[in-house]
Parts: structure tokens; sequence; C-alpha cells
């Protein structure tokens, strides 16, 4: 208990040694199936929320940020283009 009038001061700076131990860097899943984008996150301490079908076209959060882990990283996934050759 601290006395009225006392002036207090609250430190909310981690202590030395723990900054950041819970971030991790986002990788760059673009151009990765939903297999493939869900597996590279997992292995980052991330988890993946796909949107669409086929390969990753953006994130919503850039590659290289840093996250706290077990941030979910919401991933849009559209199918390859196909292109018609003609003679």
């Amino acid at each position: 208990m601290v006395k009225r009038g006392t002036t207090v001061i609250l430190d909310l700076n981690q202590p030395p040694g723990t900054s950041g131990q819970n971030q991790v860097t986002v990788p760059d899943l673009r151009g990765l199936t939903i297999k493939e984008a869900g597996t590279v996150l997992e292995k980052s301490g991330l988890h993946l929320s796909p949107a669409g079908t086929g390969f990753a076209v953006r994130q919503d959060v850039a590659p290289g940020s840093k996250v706290a882990k077990d941030t979910i990283i919401t991933v849009e996934f559209e199918p390859p283009e196909i292109q018609v050759l003609r003679d």
C-alpha cells in the first residue's frame, strides 16, 4: 500500500535481456501454396488464416515485420493465370 500523495513511478519497459523474446519475423509468403505457407508460418511460430485458393499474392503483415509469436497472418491466395497460346 502507498500513502496518498506519494509519487509512484511505473516502469513499463521489459527487463534487460528479454526485449523481443516473443517477437518473430514475418516471412515472405508470396508465390507459396496454402500448404507451403502454413508450414513456413508454423516453423516461425505463427498461424495462417487463408483467403481464396491457389498461390499467395498478398499478406496482411508485410514480410520482414516483427510480430508477437502466435500471431495469425491472413494471406490472400489466387489461382494462377492461365495463358492460351495460339499458333
